[in-house]
């Protein structure tokens, strides 16, 4: 899958060197992607401050979210796939529940200038990388920042 900076989203087949999906239902750049464990949901982070969620298998646009504040930066599926957070480039840590990615179900500010990208650790604990310079490493279902480096 590929994303542009004008919100179009591209699903490729390799096999056939072709497209087998193209949406734009974002406003600006796609700045992430995380795809669900049986390769069926693909969630795309935006500049538009939305999450949208697009449907591999059934080659379709489901739904996008409600606008956050700032750009969504980065995305990652915790929870075992039950729960989706969304960094943005307000510092903020936004939370989404498996089917109800409409709105955000919690939020966490971080002391950061950002959330630029976002790796899961265990099933509520991610490393989060910053504009600062500092990787903090966040349990987000508890909302609590565990330790920093840098």
């Amino acid at each position: 899958a590929t994303g542009d900076d004008n919100g179009a989203l591209k699903v490729w087949d390799l096999r056939k060197g072709d497209t087998i999906l193209e949406a734009r239902h974002q406003e600006e750049y796609i700045s992430a992607m995380a795809v669900d464990g049986n390769g069926k949901l693909l969630l795309t982070a935006s500049g538009d401050g939305t999450l949208g969620v697009f449907n591999v298998k059934r080659r379709r646009f489901e739904l996008l979210s409600e606008p956050q504040n700032g750009d969504l930066t980065s995305v990652a599926l915790l929870k075992r796939g039950k729960k989706v957070a969304c960094g943005s480039s307000e510092g903020t840590i936004y939370l989404f529940n498996w089917d109800g990615f409409g709105a955000a179900s919690d939020r966490f500010a971080l002391r950061a200038e950002s959330v630029d990208c976002m790796v899961p650790i265990t099933d509520s604990i991610v490393c989060v990388g910053s504009l600062d310079g500092v990787i903090r490493a966040v349990n987000v279902l508890p909302n609590r920042v565990l330790g920093c480096v840098g």
